[in-house]
């Protein structure tokens, strides 16, 4: 990635995923995501730690969300979630 990158800013990301499990109690969630060209990730699915701020009642297993991520390299933390 080029120096400025947007990964390399750190800047929000935002997706529309198949959430596939969640750990509320342990504030993560895992994601069965499409590509992210942006950050140049391909299609797979990963565990994301989830901010505090962040209600997680809201969503169900195998929903269909909206969420924005924050981070960069491959440390990414879920800002915010909403089912679509």
């Amino acid at each position: 990635m080029g120096q400025g990158s947007a990964e390399s800013r750190g800047e929000n990301r935002r997706g529309d995923r198949n959430r596939d499990a969640l750990n509320a109690a342990g504030k993560k969630v895992t994601f069965d995501h499409a590509p992210m060209p942006e950050i140049d990730w391909p299609a797979m699915k990963m565990e994301f730690p989830v901010a505090p701020s962040v209600d997680l009642s809201k969503v169900k297993t195998g929903d269909k969300v909206r969420f924005t991520l924050t981070g960069s390299g491959k440390n990414y933390t879920v800002q915010s979630i909403s089912p679509q």
